[in-house]
């Protein structure tokens, strides 16, 4: 789905300025890393906050934290981000960056952290988990910090071997993904062998090198950031972690590649048109709708085997196995990607796995339905996190922040206060999305109140001092810290006591209680 949007020059200018606003340059910081994290890893505000307080004193190249943590016998992930606001991006060196965070983990390691941060990142290591390390900056890195983040990468390989990965991206990076929008006329070229049953439809195999070039080559027109080519894509980057899917086609391409198209399903790309010729295909504006974690595991994982090698890999002879392995591929040209028919395909191409992650929300007709509803009473539900902030300034004025209703959240409040599952909404909140547990009886006969009431009442009580997310500082006779589910919860069952005569929230009744 395509936002209404002003311009990413008009965004980037009221985001900065609001930012510029704040009272010091730590808090301008910490600010543009926590609406980072809100727009891409759609964090809540409260969550945000903790993300960046979790990092602590001392530098260490961390300026925020976020502990995925141990889930169905698998360790936990953690995802470092170093911000570089303003003139420090243009400055930075990534190389710099790196290698004073590498130090502090590896003397994390070996027994002395030097911060609580590093310390759990190093606990993380220590279970064969994974670090992701972001560096995210307001322009897009220029050809030598790029050629610096490859140094950085092959550090990380040396290092820590695949334990530790490196990414980096810049505002621009973030419109696209919370827009949908990418630049026009971004075409690539995948070296392969296939046949084309239909006008529209081609099918084929790529070796693994020339598949990581196409990919590469996309990068490289966006400024090193591969994330939009799966803007299609309802899973988006789920991440290596140990024990996962995308750790399994790790261990296949450093152990087995040549068993990679016999152990993996192969990818389908749409497209708005392509051309194809004895040496494979050109292909206008690519985008992974199936397949987002065989290609940027296989991806992450070249990046990182061969840092600082990638144009010897057509002779490097370490590089041989992934010359002789091969990934298959169907790539359907589509007139426009904002169709039923390219919507259906991502669906239906993904129900293989679980679908999860609350900006999925946007595939499911029932919030655009919800989203319609509220619209009529004065209220925008933001289904894909971030869209309000890309509003026209006319969409703005008619719903102004105070009517903003963010669907995750709402649904999550929905959960603890009505459907009594405070501990699920709190410390399992995926299980409210798309794919997740509790999904479907949530969702089930839900209604516009269901939303803006809970979400109402959670407003109450972040307002009397409930928060969601750990605070920076706290007294010692805060006890509100952490407990806004827990006091919708028992909010909503006094409430019915006191008027019903009953506990339980029916279903059946529940709108007369609203």
């Amino acid at each position: 789905m395509t936002l209404p949007s002003p311009g990413f020059e008009t965004w980037k200018t009221v985001l900065l300025e609001e930012l510029e606003a704040e009272p010091s340059a730590v808090v301008r910081g910490d600010r543009f890393v926590q609406r980072v994290l809100r727009y891409r890893y759609q964090l809540s505000d409260d969550d945000s906050v903790n993300a960046t307080g979790m990092a602590g004193s001392g530098d260490h190249g961390i300026d925020a934290l976020i502990i995925d943590p141990a889930e169905d016998a698998e360790p936990p992930h953690a995802l470092v981000v170093q911000g570089k606001y303003g003139v420090a991006g243009e400055q930075a060196s990534p190389l710099d960056e790196f290698r004073k965070f590498a130090k502090g983990l590896r003397q994390a390691r070996d027994g002395q952290p030097p911060t609580d941060a590093l310390e759990q990142c190093a606990a993380i290591l220590r279970a064969g988990g994974i670090v992701e390390y972001l560096i995210i900056t307001i322009q897009p890195m220029t050809s030598d910090q790029l050629d610096e983040l490859d140094d950085a990468r092959g550090l990380a390989n040396q290092g820590f071997g695949s334990q530790v990965v490196l990414e980096a991206m810049s505002l621009g990076d973030v419109y696209q993904e919370v827009t949908g929008q990418r630049a026009p006329g971004v075409v690539v070229s995948l070296s392969c062998q296939g046949v084309q049953p239909m006008q529209d439809v081609y099918i084929g195999a790529a070796t693994l090198i020339d598949a990581y070039r196409m990919l590469r080559e996309y990068a490289d027109q966006h400024h090193g950031v591969l994330d939009s080519i799966y803007d299609r894509n309802v899973r988006k980057w789920l991440g290596r972690r140990a024990k996962s899917v995308n750790d399994g086609i790790n261990n296949t391409l450093r152990q087995e590649p040549e068993r990679f198209i016999a152990y993996n399903n192969g990818i389908s790309i749409v497209c708005r048109s392509f051309q194809s010729s004895a040496q494979g295909l050109r292909i206008d504006s690519p985008q992974v709708v199936n397949g987002c974690q065989t290609t940027r595991t296989l991806y992450d994982f070249m990046v990182n085997h061969f840092a600082g090698t990638h144009v010897k890999l057509g002779t490097l002879p370490e590089a041989e196995p992934y010359r002789k392995a091969s990934l298959a591929f169907k790539v359907i040209a589509v007139p426009d990607f904002n169709t039923d028919f390219v919507r259906n395909i991502t669906r239906y191409s993904n129900k293989q796995n679980a679908v999860r992650g609350r900006d999925f929300l946007t595939l499911e007709e029932e919030f655009h339905r919800l989203k319609a509803g509220l619209a009529e009473r004065k209220y925008f539900l933001e289904i894909q996190t971030g869209e309000y902030n890309v509003l026209p300034k006319a969409e703005k004025d008619r719903f102004p922040q105070g009517r903003l209703i963010n669907a995750f959240d709402a649904l999550r409040f929905y959960g603890a206060a009505v459907l009594k599952k405070p501990h699920t909404a709190f410390g399992r909140s995926g299980e409210f999305t798309p794919g997740g547990s509790e999904f479907d009886d949530a969702t089930h006969d839900l209604k516009e109140d269901d939303l803006l009431v809970p979400w109402l009442m959670a407003r109450h009580a972040e307002g009397r001092g409930y928060s969601i997310g750990a605070k920076k500082s706290l007294a010692e006779d805060d006890y509100r810290n952490q407990t806004r589910y827990f006091y919708l919860y028992m909010l909503f069952r006094v409430a019915s006591q006191v008027l019903r005569g009953t506990a339980d929230v029916d279903s059946t009744t529940r709108h007369d209680f609203y």
